[in-house]
């Protein structure tokens, strides 16, 4: 049976290399995206030409409440979300969308089987080199606790719920060097899409029967850059 995968996220480049990704390995993958990118439709083309061709909603995903109601409505229409993956950037001040968590875990607990995924991007988009900022702390801090507590209370009833955190490895290219790049996102270098590839290739083991052990952990992913 084909297993169904909501990915929540942004139309980046990271949320399209786990797309195509996961559709290549036959799942039936679901995106719901933020109403206000403005490359929703470029990002969608480009998968379409990569042959993933997957179902997308739009949404507001900062918003908690938004995201609820789109994942009824996209359950009502496609059936249950066996795999959910969440791509965010601010995880610590987000009772409610831990809450929806918790409840989709639950879910997937009665039907004997689940997997969330969150990727927490927080360390893409700031701190230095070499050091973690307070700030970028207490957010890994309140995912991971998260995580853990969500572990042990679905522990042994084959729904796993894991930690990403991802931070950015590559140093900025100029735009003769992107130029090179062909269907690649502006900003990004060569070492950050080598590390979207690995993110995909790490999603895709964690969501898969092989990791069914593998339950509140919290993996980084950034080549040693940030140190604790």
């Amino acid at each position: 049976m084909t297993r169904a995968v909501l990915l929540i996220g942004d139309a980046d480049n990271l949320c399209e290399v786990i797309c195509a990704r996961l559709g290549a390995l036959d799942y039936r993958v679901v995106a719901m995206l933020d109403t206000t990118n403005q490359r929703k439709s470029e990002w969608l083309a480009s998968l379409s030409m990569r042959g993933c061709d997957l179902q997308a909603c739009f949404c507001n995903t900062e918003n908690s409440d938004d995201i609820r109601q789109g994942i009824d409505s996209l359950e009502q229409q496609a059936g249950p979300i066996d795999v959910l993956v969440l791509i965010r950037k601010e995880y610590a001040h987000s009772k409610k969308l831990f809450a929806l968590l918790r409840e989709m875990s639950e879910n997937m607990s009665a039907r004997g089987q689940g997997r969330i995924v969150a990727i927490d991007c927080a360390q893409s988009a700031e701190g230095k080199e070499g050091k973690i900022s307070a700030a970028l702390q207490d957010q890994e801090t309140a995912i991971a606790t998260f995580a853990k507590t969500l572990a042990s209370e679905i522990a042994l009833r084959k729904v796993t719920v894991n930690v990403v955190t991802a931070g950015r490895i590559g140093k900025m290219k100029g735009a003769a060097a992107r130029s090179g790049m062909e269907g690649s996102a502006p900003h990004l270098s060569t070492d950050d899409l080598d590390q979207d590839q690995e993110i995909a290739g790490l999603i895709a083991y964690l969501i898969s029967d092989e990791a069914a052990a593998i339950c509140g952990a919290n993996i980084v992913v950034n080549s040693g850059r940030y140190m604790r």
